[in-house]
């Protein structure tokens, strides 16, 4: 096929066929994004009252509920759904909390989302986390590298595999961030890209709330740039994208700057009977209780310094239980990056260290710092392409042979996450407030992963549950290997990879 015959083409369709074939379903954040896409297609409203009983991550206001989360995956997911719907019909909703009984044709049609979406924008990231390399580099090895460790070795991996927003927020915030580095070291400034630039950027926060930061932090840089101008243009094109948000919530509350996370529905266990006797002994009254109280967000403390901000910090760098270095060590050598960037790259390196910053300060702010059922610190999954360029920087310094165990580590450490997420605060309710204490609350990779991938426990791969078939974690990479040998197997012919 031609469209195999460029890098590019080859790079995107390896990661968008890997992601999307390892995607899973497990959880409310999933099902309260879709509920609102059925919610604006099906019923043309932005409630979800006949969709709400699938999910606990909803919110409740003047006697309706609606979805807690930013709207922008279910607008992009519209036009799916509208296809979707012309083929096959309405998909049979499940009406319980833990996704039992789940039909056919609802798993159809997460997957389909989860490839259109999730999947499609992280292996685009992948491509746009390679394109960006060019302004740092013209070593082809350090790019191939470092494009192997972004799409294997970071948390984009796992939540390109998700219908959630961590992955698509970050590629809109990433292609923002990109179109500016374009401008400033390639093809000058010109108001089509920095209007470009902007909307896209807005879109992010549509997207996903956070990425509001980063975004600020671009009008920063271009301040500091001097592109007073440019940066006017810039601020319009952001505006213009995030009145979709400002709609949105004025629709539902009568503001345009009120989120609906002030509004999460505190009466779940009122509407839901539990099993308290063993049926879901995760789950019970106390536990899930506990979950939602913990699941407010305390961002009034955010740069105010405590124990309990500090260890919160510490475990999401370095301590067991969802540390970002401890599940990616190839990371820290971003931070040693930074150091040999800044001689010649001042501004790019202070942004990549301010973002830092502020989503570790932000992060550990929250109740719900260690994100729930998840796999790693899920919050910080917006930071991995930027630490891809620090890293480019450590790998000039540092022979490959050092790093090489460090990024196997990594991308195994990514394949322990193919299957059920754990969270620690279902089984232990004084998990959120132990946290005064600095010893380690739990080590997942060892206790839960590890026994769970080597004897294929707690798959929840989509393809399967859709096609009912059930194969070892090898034979299942097997079969991809073969797919993505036929996108590649030119270069693998004439060692064209390793030539360039």
């Amino acid at each position: 096929m031609g469209v195999f015959n460029h890098k590019e083409w080859r790079i995107f369709f390896t990661f968008w066929i890997i992601f999307s074939s390892f995607s899973m379903f497990i959880n409310w954040n999933e099902n309260s994004r879709i509920d609102l896409t059925l919610a604006i297609i099906d019923e043309g409203t932005l409630s979800i009252d006949s969709f709400y009983k699938n999910t606990g991550d909803r919110a409740y206001f003047e006697k309706h509920y609606y979805s807690d989360k930013t709207p922008g995956m279910s607008f992009l997911t519209m036009p799916i759904y509208v296809v979707y719907k012309f083929f096959f019909g309405t998909p049979v909703l499940h009406h319980n909390l833990f996704n039992m009984g789940v039909s056919l044709s609802w798993l159809w049609l997460v997957f389909l989302f989860i490839t259109f979406t999730s999947s499609l924008f992280g292996a685009l990231s992948v491509i746009l986390v390679y394109k960006s390399l060019k302004f740092f580099t013209k070593k082809e090895l350090h790019k191939n590298v470092i494009v192997i460790v972004y799409g294997l070795g970071t948390l984009v991996f796992v939540y390109s595999r998700l219908f959630l927003s961590h992955v698509t927020g970050t590629f809109f915030i990433f292609l923002s961030f990109y179109l500016i580095l374009q401008m400033k070291h390639e093809s000058g400034w010109t108001k089509k890209k920095c209007f470009l630039a902007g909307l896209v950027g807005g879109l992010a926060v549509v997207v996903e709330y956070p990425v509001v930061m980063v975004l600020f932090c671009l009008i920063v840089f271009m301040f500091f740039l001097k592109k007073w101008k440019q940066t006017i243009i810039f601020i319009a094109g952001s505006i213009l994208s995030l009145m979709l948000l400002f709609f949105y919530s004025h629709s539902i509350t009568g503001s345009p700057f009120v989120s609906l996370y002030s509004f999460v529905d505190d009466n779940l266990l009122e509407n839901y009977q539990i099993d308290d006797s063993g049926t879901n002994s995760d789950y019970s009254s106390e536990n899930l209780s506990n979950f939602i109280f913990s699941a407010k967000l305390a961002t009034k403390t955010m740069f105010f310094f405590h124990k309990e901000k500090l260890s919160k910090i510490l475990r999401l760098l370095f301590l067991p239980y969802r540390g970002l270095f401890f599940y990616y060590p190839i990371l820290l050598f971003s931070l040693f990056g930074l150091f040999f960037m800044f001689k010649k790259f001042k501004y790019e390196s202070l942004f990549i260290v301010f973002i830092f910053l502020l989503f570790i300060l932000f992060n550990s702010s929250l109740d719900t710092w260690w994100g729930g059922a998840s796999f790693g610190p899920r919050h910080l999954t917006l930071l991995m392409p930027f630490l891809m360029i620090p890293l480019l920087f450590a790998m000039k310094k540092i022979k490959l042979k050092y790093l090489m165990p460090f990024i196997v580590i990594s991308i195994f450490v990514n394949l322990l996450s193919l299957s059920e997420f754990e969270d620690v605060s279902f089984k232990n309710p004084d998990f959120a407030s132990s946290l005064s204490y600095f010893e380690p609350v739990d080590n997942p990779l060892l206790s839960f992963y590890l026994p769970a991938f080597f004897t294929n426990h707690h798959r929840l791969f989509l393809l399967e549950k859709i096609f009912g078939f059930n194969s070892s974690s090898f034979n299942y990479s097997l079969l991809i290997i073969i797919i993505l040998y036929f996108v590649w197997r030119k270069d693998i012919k004439i060692g064209g990879f390793r030539k360039k």
